[in-house]
Order: structure tokens, then sequence, then C-alpha cells
């Protein structure tokens, strides 16, 4: 058995080829068919009906450039594939398809520099938490407006505060996000977000999607401070956007050069965790103070 990391790969399809494939209505009747048939198989005659195509020899050959690819076919029916499931996905998040904004409003949490009330608002695709007074943006996030969709105005930090944590998890555990290839990480001392001494920058390897964050939203995945949150009754994953603005990057210092040690204070309730990472943000020592 070989030791390489390499895996086998049948078959390669150029991405303009792919992508021509849905480039007709028919198709997108055909795939999104398929996904109302909620997991079921549908057999061709069933299929052609919920399609609403007429001409049994166009819906054949339109049906024919979707298998394999967005559509799988066995003895019982037709289904869709991962890839088609995608499609829909794509469809549904709104990400091509729809346009949303929303104005700003109060999220509950406060200003660390000023003490203004935090406002959120929804453009250009993107969550933004800021201070009005200090006109500074808080946290940035490219967000799917169809995340939206039925849920009322009051629950939208909420889902996007679930939403965010998610996504982040997938960065700071080296995926990415977009195209799920390799994340790396590197530190700066000129980070453009959030104006700290010391930042970090992620980078793919593979689709050249980029990030920037403090080591302290970093370290908020670390399991001690899950741990100072939960010990509080405050679960990270429900109450991000709060706690982050708040506490988990309070106090980010530089202990020494060489080797890098970089220290992050978390203050919560009168409770405070130390941890000391090194250049690669493992951590090296904590203290609970």
């Amino acid at each position: 058995m070989s030791d390489s990391t390499e895996q086998d790969v049948t078959e390669r399809l150029p991405p303009e080829d792919v992508f021509s494939i849905l480039g007709n209505e028919t198709r997108i009747d055909i795939i999104q068919a398929l996904w109302q048939a909620e997991n079921t198989p549908v057999s061709f005659s069933e299929l052609q009906d919920r399609a609403a195509v007429a001409d049994s020899g166009q819906f054949n050959y339109h049906l024919g450039k979707l298998v394999g690819t967005f559509v799988q076919r066995d003895e019982e029916g037709y289904g869709l594939t991962y890839a088609g499931r995608r499609i829909i996905g794509a469809i549904l998040d709104g990400t091509y398809t729809k346009r949303v904004e929303i104005d700003p409003f109060e999220i509950g949490t406060s200003c660390s520099a000023c003490g203004s009330s935090l406002e959120a608002s929804y453009e250009n695709d993107q969550f933004v938490v800021c201070c009005p007074n200090c006109t500074e943006a808080v946290l940035r996030f490219a967000f799917p407006p169809g995340v939206l969709d039925g849920r009322p105005r009051k629950e939208f930090a909420e889902t996007a505060s679930r939403w965010i944590r998610a996504q982040l998890s997938f960065t700071v555990n080296g995926v990415c996000p977009n195209c799920a290839g390799a994340i790396t990480h590197s530190i700066t001392r000129d980070p453009e977000y959030h104006n700290r001494e010391i930042g970090l920058e992620y980078d793919c390897e593979r689709c050249q999607h980029h990030a920037t964050a403090t080591v302290g939203l970093h370290l908020s995945y670390h399991p001690a401070v899950i741990a100072l949150y939960d010990d509080h009754g405050i679960d990270l994953n429900e109450e991000f956007l709060q706690s982050y603005v708040y506490n988990v990057d309070q106090y980010t210092t530089v202990r020494s050069n060489n080797p890098l040690r970089i220290s992050v204070t978390v203050s919560l309730l009168g409770d405070e965790l130390e941890l000391i990472v090194d250049e690669d943000l493992n951590v090296v020592e904590r203290y609970r103070k």
C-alpha cells in the first residue's frame, strides 16, 4: 500500500463544461423537481411531469446532460447527486439570486472602546457589526441572503451569530469555507482587522480565499475558552457575537519575539483566563485566575 496522500482521480471535468450544463432553464427545472421529491426516487415519466416538459425527446435530451454530474439513476429511478444538491443549496441560499439590504439595528451589546450600543447591518452580501460612534467595523463577514428567509428580524443577529461561528470554525481548523481546500495562517504585526498589536491572516492554498482575524478570535475555539464561558452559563455557539465583542480578545500582548510568545487574556464576570501561544498558535501555557 502506498504512503502517498495523493488520491486517484477517475474523471476530471473542465469547469466550463460542468457549468455550461446548467445553462438551460429545463435542466434547472429538472434539478428543482428532483429536490421537491424529497429524497424519493422519481421515475422518468413522473419526473417529466414534475418538470412540466411536454416533449419527451427534449426532456430525455436535457435529462441525459444532467445524469452523471448532477443527477444519478438506479433501478428505483432518478435522484440528485451531491453536486445536484449543492446547486439547490446555491439557489436557496440566495448567493447568486438575491440582493438584500437591512438597515442598522442594535444587537444588545456595547462597544468596548466607547460604550455605545453596537449596531448590525446587512448590505453587499456582508453582515457588519459597527460602532456608530467610533465608526469602526468590529466584525465583517460574508453572509448568504437566503439565511434570512422565514426568520423575523429579531432573530437575525442570533442566526448570524450561529452562521459566523460555524463558518469560522472551518477556517480556524485549516479548512477553506469556500472551496474546502487547505487554509494556512500567518501572524502579522500590522493586522488589517481590529487594529490590534498583532493579528492573523488566513489564506487558502487553492482558491485564494483570504480572511483576517485576531489571535483572541482564533483562540475562542480553544477548549479552555469554551469551558470558561460554559462555567458562566454562556454557550459561545449561541452567543458568539455578544461574547466576542465583549471579552474574547480584550488583551493581546507579545511576551517575547524570540521565540515568539503571544499572550491573550479573556476576562469574564470577574474570571480571567490567560493563554500563551507560540508562532504556530499552539497553547504552550495557560493560567486561570
